[in-house]
């Protein structure tokens, strides 16, 4: 019996890298969008093309090879999309770059591929991602949806606040302790910020932080 594994979460650094995406139809035209966002150099393989693939490439933001693809397309790919309509040339494209050792994800989902692409939320520096394994997309995108209600009220503005402090206690250099963040401090704090109740919040943080008295009322932008 195959022994389980879970996956390992990461997050891929694709800026100024070739990334190749195989299709030119509407799951393709989102993974390019996300491709593009990321910083990636973006090849789409497609006899044809919907129309947001068409317009980025007539204003330069990615090339379009207007034939069907071909395993030369791989050469020096870092990560490959396997998003065409055609379910047997998405697992002939993730059989050789797997075999080339480039990183794949397919449309298939759980087959073929060993990247999934998760449902991402982005709040300025906060990224949180949602994935089923590949098993029911639909499912991470509902749950991505009910999460991006809650977290995008205060919790973008809270990271801000204890970005602050944690580099404050990084200058401070008092012992060799790590910053901490309780769950229960995040949610709280998140919550106040959110409604606007900065008095509130500064009372919190100094009872979670006293060594950092001086640093809080500039963390939450305010004077002293």
């Amino acid at each position: 019996m195959e022994e389980a594994y879970d996956l390992y979460p990461v997050y891929l650094d694709c800026r100024e890298k070739a990334c190749l995406v195989v299709g030119g139809g509407n799951v393709a035209g989102r993974k390019v969008q996300g491709l593009l966002r990321a910083g990636a150099r973006v090849c789409v393989v497609s006899p044809e093309a919907v129309e947001p693939i068409k317009g980025l490439s007539g204003v330069g933001r990615l090339v379009w090879a207007r034939r069907p693809y071909t395993d030369e397309d791989l050469e020096g790919v870092f990560f490959v999309v396997a998003a065409s309509n055609i379910k047997e040339l998405n697992q002939r494209v993730a059989a050789e770059a797997r075999a080339r050792g480039i990183l794949v994800n397919t449309a298939e989902g759980a087959s073929g591929g060993d990247v999934f692409l998760p449902v991402s939320l982005a709040f300025k520096n906060l990224r949180v991602a949602v994935s089923s394994s590949g098993k029911c997309p639909a499912f991470a995108k509902a749950l991505a949806d009910v999460l991006g209600a809650w977290l995008g009220r205060g919790f973008p503005l809270a990271l801000e606040v204890l970005t602050a402090l944690r580099e404050a206690h990084l200058r401070s250099g008092v012992g060799q302790e790590r910053f901490v963040v309780e769950p229960s401090l995040a949610v709280t704090l998140s919550e106040l910020l959110a409604q606007g109740c900065t008095h509130e919040a500064r009372g919190v943080l100094e009872k979670a932080y006293p060594q950092l008295l001086h640093a809080i009322p500039a963390a939450l932008g305010r004077e002293a």
